[in-house]
């Protein structure tokens, strides 16, 4: 499977997908108002990989702003995730959240521990 790549810029965020390393990456800020447009190709991307993924996969986010536009794709990503782990292969969620941004931490946990899958909250 080939891995996908697209830029960010001041409101879309780097993706990086590379299934040879089993890591998946976003990075930057998303806060475009056509995030579904910008976001499909890479839930289409996780949506194929996860009906044959690797036996570890490790999802990056690392978004410095975001907008609920951005969370409801990332939320598809968040449940293709739960697929690969259901199926028995191992996945990992490392969330980057801004240190004085509380809020946003607050809701990074309660998305990931209501989805249930592995993950680790981080402050940068």
């Amino acid at each position: 499977m080939e891995g996908l790549y697209k830029q960010g810029n001041g409101v879309t965020p780097r993706i990086f997908f590379d299934p040879e390393s089993s890591t998946l990456s976003i990075k930057g800020n998303s806060i475009s108002v056509d995030a579904h447009h910008f976001f499909a190709d890479a839930i289409h991307w996780l949506e194929r990989y996860a009906d044959q993924p690797n036996d570890h996969t490790k999802l990056e986010i690392d978004l410095k702003y975001w907008n609920a536009r951005s969370i409801q794709n990332i939320m598809s990503m968040l449940n293709q995730m739960k697929k690969i782990d259901q199926s028995g292969k191992e996945v990992r969620v490392v969330w980057c959240v801004p240190e004085e941004a509380e809020d946003l931490r607050e809701l990074t946990e309660d998305i990931l521990n209501k989805l249930s899958i592995p993950h680790l909250i981080l402050s940068n």
